[in-house]
């Protein structure tokens, strides 16, 4: 599974990569701070 998973991210143009790495971490800072609001 991880060889299939970073064989699928060296196939991906660098920029697009980083670009939906920021989207990921931007959705994972947004669900935290939900979670912390709920709390």
């Amino acid at each position: 599974m991880d060889l299939y998973i970073s064989s699928r991210i060296l196939s991906v143009p660098d920029k697009v990569l980083k670009r939906k790495c920021k989207k990921a971490i931007e959705t994972a800072s947004m669900i935290r701070k939900s979670e912390m609001l709920v709390m």
